[in-house]
């Protein structure tokens, strides 16, 4: 029963985040949020989702925009329809920060259940109170918060489906039963519509409903009845933009690994395990009065598992290396993309940002390791849910080594950090209850943490790098040993435990140093990326713009404004394109980094200074030789 409190407190938490937002700067981070934008903007302008980028009668691969496919209706946005749909109006009322509200309300919401969830299943109020505090400042969440890409919406789906499940895995007398499977049903659909990798949640949650809810069948019926609403939608949306019935499509091959072969392992071992749950919940259901000792079965239970581990051992090898390189170094990445470089002084540097692992991000999630003896205070239910759907979550990323192309962290893992910092919260209140001064220890660790951040920074010679990928990774692997030896008995356990929170608070405080360096990072990405797409803005009409998609806000989508994409793969022009672009009146403009070699010594053409922009970002124009020299031009 919602209190008149609790809605306070969201209405406080909601306005909160909607002032912020307008705060921030209304600049885009990536490509990706440029095609979410044009989405939004198709959809506002002409009800569909097709953008308006062409020239009459000229054909290019390169006028499809990176991360777009051509669909039966013209080029379409390839990320589910969501952000198109409900962006749209607020697009039109608030402009680019109208986007970004509807990520802001969707983490006020994830901040709320967060904090109901904590108080009703991981040990009360200060426990709900510390949750969120680790999600909001020792977390990358805010930098999604305020950010066009929908990744706050999945979280809060996520958030909210977990919360519920928990609530009928525990609820005895079943109360509010067939609302609570609807609604996590529709949450998990509602995510679809935003991010299609909300799917993965689908398995996981079947699975724990299945196995530890009562009437589990008539649960999972209403499951999947509030689920396959939203699947119908996304189903036509897909068809409407590729042709497609596929509800998870991005509509062209491998794209977004929503290749359903790519996974086929991954699947087939869902799909066992979903038999085995099956088997083993009948199996209890029927014969657990009559069985006394089920430890001969889950000795069995093992040794198939390890024979699988056995079998598939290339895969699991995979898989740990993608824990590895995705949760503790990120330097150990090897799917390698456009703009990473791996440095001599061992850091790993992605278009000048230091991307970290999950534990880089958050070395307090070294404390995790205690769960191996504590935590006993969580239902076994809730336990094992959550290391479901984590692990359901890990299977599309971890063999493949995916860390989710352009960004600072893991943000495909930004779903499973609001239950990271409860689980973390539940572990530090339990391991305080042994110990004295607890706050002071935390306080002192996090000033420690600061401290060491700052002084790897100044005197380091890795500076910036080492601090951001080498000296958290040690801090997690340390707050983890200590987590796990804390618990070993013996008369040195109060020393051991007093130091891991100690190493938990520096963990924390190095976390929030960091966390804050990503949004300023962010912030000025995004600042940079609006002044420059207000100086691109100057191009005229009837140009063609080989130019990264984010610096053209306001300006791209117009009738006769074209934007082009060189081969990324190459750095190849399309010169077809750029003769036709320019016979129809067109005019060529260049971004700076896209200047190569070859294009400087084509025959038949030069490149002139713009006049748009300064320094290196000042924009060149390509001309024909057989063109008169402009006089803005002349020296």
């Amino acid at each position: 029963m919602l209190t008149a409190r609790s809605w306070a407190a969201l209405g406080l938490l909601l306005l909160v985040f909607a002032i912020a937002t307008f705060q921030m700067s209304s600049g885009l981070f990536t490509i990706d949020e440029f095609i979410l934008y044009a989405g939004a903007d198709a959809m506002w302008r002409s009800g569909g989702f097709a953008i308006d980028n062409a020239i009459a009668g000229v054909v290019s691969n390169q006028l499809k925009p990176m991360l777009m496919v051509a669909g039966p209706h013209g080029i379409v946005p390839q990320y589910p329809p969501g952000m198109s749909v409900l962006g749209a109006p607020l697009l039109a009322l608030f402009g680019m920060h109208g986007m970004m509200l509807l990520n802001s309300l969707s983490a006020a919401v994830t901040v709320w259940l967060l904090y109901r969830m904590a108080a009703r299943h991981f040990g009360g109020a200060k426990v709900a109170l510390a949750a969120c505090a680790l999600l909001l400042g020792g977390s990358f969440f805010l930098e999604y918060a305020f950010a066009v890409w929908p990744h706050a919406v999945s979280v809060m789906c996520v958030t909210g489906a977990m919360s519920l499940a928990f609530d009928s895995i525990t609820d005895a007398q079943g109360r509010a039963r067939a609302r609570r499977s609807l609604a996590i049903g529709a949450l998990i659909g509602l995510g679809l519509l935003f991010r299609t990798d909300t799917v993965l949640a689908v398995p996981a949650l079947a699975m724990a409903l299945f196995l530890f809810a009562d009437r589990p069948f008539y649960r999972l019926t209403l499951t999947g009845a509030g689920f396959a609403p939203f699947v119908a939608l996304a189903s036509l949306a897909n068809l409407a933009k590729f042709g497609t019935l596929n509800p998870v499509s991005y509509g062209q091959e491998m794209a977004g690994g929503t290749n359903f072969a790519s996974h086929a392992l991954a699947m087939a071992g869902l799909v066992v395990a979903g038999l085995l749950a099956v088997a083993g919940r009948l199996a209890w259901d029927r014969y657990s009065q009559r069985i006394a000792n089920w430890r001969p079965a889950l000795w069995i239970a093992g040794a198939l598992l390890l024979i699988a581990a056995v079998v598939a051992h290339a895969f699991v090898w995979r898989y740990l290396h993608g824990f590895w390189a995705l949760v503790i170094d990120s330097t150990q990445v090897q799917a390698m993309q456009p703009g990473m470089q791996h440095l001599p002084n061992g850091t790993l540097s992605y278009w000048g940002f230091w991307k970290k692992a999950l534990g880089q991000s958050m070395p307090w999630l070294g404390v995790l390791a205690a769960l191996a003896y504590a935590g006993r205070g969580i239902d076994r239910r809730i336990r094992w849910t959550v290391a479901l759907l984590a692990l359901v979550w890990s299977l599309p990323f971890f063999p493949k080594d995916w860390h989710g192309g352009m960004g600072i962290n893991m943000r495909y893992f930004l779903p499973l950090v609001p239950l990271l910092a409860v689980f973390a919260a539940s572990l530090i209140a339990e391991l305080a209850q042994a110990g004295t001064a607890t706050k002071r220890k935390l306080i002192l660790g996090a000033a420690l943490g600061v401290a060491a951040n700052l002084m790897w920074v100044e005197w380091h010679p890795t500076h910036i790098a080492g601090a951001n990928q080498i000296l958290p990774t040690w801090l997690f692997l340390l707050t983890a040993a200590l987590a796990l030896a804390a618990g070993l008995r013996w008369r040195g356990q109060a020393a051991l435990r007093s130091l891991t929170m100690v190493a938990v608070g520096a963990g924390i405080g190095m976390a929030a140093i960091l966390a804050s360096g990503d949004l300023h990072d962010s912030q000025r990405t995004r600042d940079r990326a609006n002044v420059l797409s207000r100086e691109y803005g100057q191009m005229p009409a009837n140009s063609l713009a080989f130019i990264p998609a984010p610096f053209l806000v306001g300006w791209a989508l117009e009738p006769g404004h074209v934007i082009a994409q060189r081969n990324i793969g190459t750095g190849k022009f399309d010169f077809d394109l750029i003769d036709q672009a320019i016979d129809h009146g067109y005019r060529v403009y260049i971004w700076p980094r896209f200047v190569t070699t070859a294009l400087i010594e084509r025959p038949g053409y030069r490149l002139e200074k713009s006049g748009l922009s300064s320094g290196r970002a000042e924009l060149f124009e390509l001309v024909r030789d057989d063109s008169a020299q402009s006089p803005a031009y002349e020296e």
